[in-house]
């Protein structure tokens, strides 16, 4: 009677149950992710080759932005507030230049005011008043005259009695004007005549505005001065 095989070990070594629980618990391995965005420091899609999402340079979102794309945000409020800066600095120019266009015209439609002295005369004896003492060039650079026609000016002014030259100082090139009492009594009459003429703009103006008002046109005056 033949006899049966037996059974030859097998090559492979035979597992343990130990090892066969600890195979059975082991989860299964997880597919790979396919690539994705992942979140830059700023909380903006930065794609896996580094760049951000949406960027010129980035291959995701959309592809190359529009070098148009309008501004917003704090560069948009930047750039529309300064457009707003310099469309308000020229309304303040355009207004400035209306004001002082105003002004030249009101010289003019002064003199009928005055029977016994010109404007221009009376604009001279207020600058030989306020600089006076410090000589001719001094009253032709308030007045924007030149030095020649303040010397003439100046001289027709004294032959009528209103201006006086001071002494000169020790090297003779500097010639004091001053008003005599005559001199001095006309312009103050005179500015009252303006005053009273000027007195309807006061008028019109609301508290508040008149309030402002003066500083205002000194600070106007003293800015302007400064620029030419």
């Amino acid at each position: 009677m033949p006899s049966t095989p037996r059974a030859t070990p097998s090559s492979r070594p035979s597992r343990t149950p130990t090892a066969c629980v600890a195979e059975r618990s082991r989860p299964a391995a997880r597919p790979p992710r396919p690539p994705s965005s992942r979140a830059g420091r700023a909380g903006r899609a930065v794609g896996t080759d580094g760049t951000e999402v949406g960027s010129p340079h980035s291959t995701l979102g959309g592809g190359a932005v529009d070098d148009h794309t309008h501004t917003s945000g704090a560069l948009g409020r930047s750039v529309g507030g300064a457009e707003t800066d310099a469309a308000q600095a020229r309304e303040f120019a355009d207004a400035l230049m209306a004001f002082l266009s105003a002004s030249r015209r009101t010289r003019g439609r002064l003199q009928p005011l005055f029977d016994d002295i010109t404007v221009p005369q009376l604009v001279l004896l207020d600058a030989i008043e306020e600089c006076g003492a410090d000589g001719v060039g001094a009253v032709a650079e308030l007045t924007g005259l030149s030095q020649p026609t303040v010397t003439r000016s100046a001289g027709a002014l004294a032959r009528d009695g209103l201006v006086q030259y001071g002494r000169t100082d020790g090297d003779g090139r500097r010639r004091p004007l001053e008003l005599t009492s005559r001199g001095t009594e006309l312009l103050t009459a005179k500015r009252a005549v303006v005053a009273g003429h000027l007195a309807g703009a006061w008028d019109n103006l609301a508290p508040a505005e008149q309030a402002l008002v003066v500083p205002l046109l000194r600070h106007l005056t003293e800015l302007v001065d400064k620029l030419f």
